[in-house]
């Protein structure tokens, strides 16, 4: 997307929100480090600009990863974590962040419907978004959708808080890996330098994100790396997650979202993958070092979706033996090219 397509979509963006009042802020279900910190710094910057915001996850608590970052925002009215539940009466707006489809939006237990029916505004830099809401600014050229907020709070010339820039920069540096992987360009380091010149705590983040590793969680990592299976000449390396394991080391699932990284960074391997299985069926995280192997064209073969470097699939009803033929047979395809 051009410069000026990029803003006539926040235009757009800003003249729905103008005419609205009462607004609710979601992401997607199991969100990450952009999920949390796109939705808690709009949500802040419209209450700090006189709107009047909630912000809903379906997780009962913010995980121990970004926790230190995102306490600040803790006290601010309408911030709801399962199992509380929004107001929803008089909602006039809401605003789905760095959701590729409805399907996997975190909505509110039992409030769906009432929810379908009240005007969406859909921001999102995946690029398989399938544009559900009645205005979408979808821009896969931003290397996170907290930069995208960043990007709309500027051109509205909104004094942004410090509070506010260090969560936005939270989103940016969790889904570049700490400026690691591929998505990191110009324009996402540019963003960077933005958010410092407006006080971002980037010391504090990184110490957060990388440096605060509870130690059962090292040994999750440790544990997955020692079980971890080679394929396709070692460029494949994935291993299981078993629920087990989670519970035994007193981790919840949202704990364990960059544990991916362990094997992804071993000398050799294409393409990384934590498989998770559940009652209701298999879970694939899939993480690529490079094209041409695109993870999310693998996922959207498995029924899923996401990034070319970053994607993930849910095969439903299934167990865990015929979910990774499945899944073998898939990949099988891509280390033959």
């Amino acid at each position: 997307m051009n410069p000026s397509s990029a803003n006539q979509s926040i235009d757009q963006v800003w003249q729905w929100l103008d005419q609205r009042r009462h607004l609710l802020l979601i992401a997607h279900e199991r969100p990450d480090g952009d999920a949390f910190a796109s939705v808690l710094g709009l949500f802040l910057a419209l209450r700090e600009a006189g709107k009047e915001a909630q912000a809903y996850f379906s997780v009962d608590s913010m995980p121990a990863r970004y926790r230190p970052m995102f306490s600040r925002v803790g006290l601010e009215p309408g911030l709801c974590f399962a199992p509380d539940t929004p107001a929803i009466n008089g909602l006039d707006g809401l605003i789905c962040l760095d959701t590729a489809n409805w399907e996997r939006a975190d909505l509110p237990s039992g409030m769906s419907q009432e929810m379908a029916e009240i005007s969406c505004c859909n921001i999102d830099h995946h690029p398989d978004n399938s544009a559900y809401g009645q205005v979408n600014w979808i821009d896969e050229t931003y290397a996170a959708t907290a930069q995208m907020v960043m990007a709309m709070l500027q051109c509205r010339g909104l004094k942004i808080s410090q509070e506010c820039t260090t969560l936005l920069l939270t989103g940016l540096v969790a889904d570049t890996g700490g400026f690691r992987f591929q998505n990191t360009d110009a324009k996402a380091l540019r963003t960077a330098a933005a958010m410092l010149d407006d006080g971002a705590d980037y010391a504090a983040i990184v110490d957060t994100l990388y440096c605060n590793e509870p130690f059962n969680k090292m040994r999750l990592k440790a544990h997955l790396l020692e079980n971890s299976v080679f394929a396709f000449d070692n460029r494949l390396l994935y291993a299981v997650m078993e629920p087990a394991m989670i519970e035994k080391l007193g981790l919840s699932p949202a704990d364990t979202e960059d544990c991916i990284d362990i094997l992804r960074v071993v000398a050799g391997v294409q393409v990384a993958c934590i498989v998770q299985p559940a009652e209701d069926g298999v879970r694939f995280s899939l993480r690529s070092r490079r094209l041409p192997y695109n993870v999310a064209e693998m996922a959207r073969q498995l029924g899923g979706g996401g990034h070319p470097l970053a994607a993930g699939a849910n095969m439903p009803k299934v167990g865990l033996k015929k979910a990774l033929q499945r899944f073998m047979t898939v990949l099988e395809r891509w280390f033959e090219k």
